[in-house]
Parts: structure tokens; sequence; C-alpha cells
């Protein structure tokens, strides 16, 4: 099974090239926000205020940001392939070049 058939051409970004996290969200936000028809900022803020209660790299180059957004009508996932591994807070300390967006 080929990753276009999990995730088609709209739901993944395979050239991704963020200079850390922080623009990594605020790139992921806004591809999401285009998506479900909501403001940019507020999937930022989503995104961003579950990164304070703790990273969300699961470990081996995999990270998993994710937020709830009120009145979301379905779930969205997002799937994102970095050029260049960045620094995400994961606890085995591998840097992060998968991600997996689920809002």
């Amino acid at each position: 099974m080929a990753i276009n058939d999990l995730f088609p051409g709209e739901d993944s970004i395979l050239s991704l090239a963020p200079a850390d996290k922080a623009e990594l969200l605020a790139l992921l936000a806004e591809q999401a926000a285009e998506r479900i028809g909501r403001p940019q900022r507020e999937v930022l803020e989503a995104l961003t205020a579950r990164e304070r209660l703790g990273s969300t790299a699961l470990g081996r180059g995999v990270g998993l940001p994710h937020a709830r957004l009120e009145g979301l009508a379905a779930p969205l996932a997002l799937l994102a392939r970095l050029q260049r591994p960045i620094e995400f807070d994961a606890r085995d300390g591998d840097p992060v070049d998968l991600v997996f967006l689920v809002l």
C-alpha cells in the first residue's frame, strides 16, 4: 500500500522545510485551516496550547501534533515529510522528520 492511498495528495505534504518546531506548527496550521475553513490563528493556538502540556513527539523521528477544536464537524489528518529533521523535544532525543497532524 502506497502512502498516497492512506493520505490523498491534498492531505500530504511530502517536502516541507521548516526551520524549527514553531514554524512547522504554523505551516501545518495554515494547511489545516484552509481544509476546515477556520482561521489559521485558531488552529495554531490550539496546537501550541497542546504542545505546552508536553511534546507530541512519539520518538524515532515521528511527531503527532494534535488538538481539539470546538465545533469541528469531522476529524482532519495531515501527513508531512520534512526535508530535514527538526528538534521536537522527543523523549528519545531524536529529531522529527515525519509528522502526522490530527484535529
